[in-house]
């Protein structure tokens, strides 16, 4: 959603239990594929930490997500506007798991849609593990940014995860 030059892009950032609120970009790393956002008028939030280690493989998952209402093409999708849905940990990419994540390397199994990009993987804790950010259309296994890109990100832009 956002391109290298983008901090300072304003937004709209929804919540499913319908409140809107602005938002701005500040902080951005392309090559992890993650953001910060900074919401304006926004006080007394629900929290979801970061887990304090990473997952296995095997480990359960659950997503939630709000899935895009138009395809890539500009097409209705038809989706319900949050989606709920769990799986496990199947593996992870070859390389260093805080190297770049356009196709993440936590590959996960938990049923997205078109949309869910930026969605949080939770564990049974309720803690953060992963963030989706793609898939792959010749095995149909889901990707997400790792934990340890997520940490060093945060940790990067000075943002304590404890």
């Amino acid at each position: 959603i956002f391109k290298d030059d983008e901090v300072g892009r304003e937004l709209t950032v929804r919540f499913p239990d319908g409140r809107e609120y602005h938002g701005v970009a500040t902080v951005y790393d392309g090559d992890h594929d993650l953001a910060l956002v900074a919401l304006r008028g926004a006080a007394d939030l629900p929290v979801a930490r970061v887990a304090a280690a990473a997952p296995a493989v095997g480990d359960d998952v659950a997503i939630v997500g709000q899935p895009g209402t138009r395809t890539p093409d500009g097409e209705p999708t038809g989706y319900q506007p949050w989606h709920v849905s769990v799986g496990e940990i199947r593996g992870y990419r070859p390389g260093a798991r805080t190297g770049e994540q356009h196709l993440g390397r936590t590959k996960h199994d938990a049923w997205t849609y078109w949309g869910h990009s930026g969605s949080p993987l939770f564990d049974r804790a309720g803690a953060i593990v992963a963030l989706h950010n793609s898939w792959d259309s010749t095995t149909a296994m889901r990707h997400a940014v790792t934990w340890e890109a997520i940490v060093a990100f945060l940790r990067d832009a000075g943002v304590a995860t404890r």
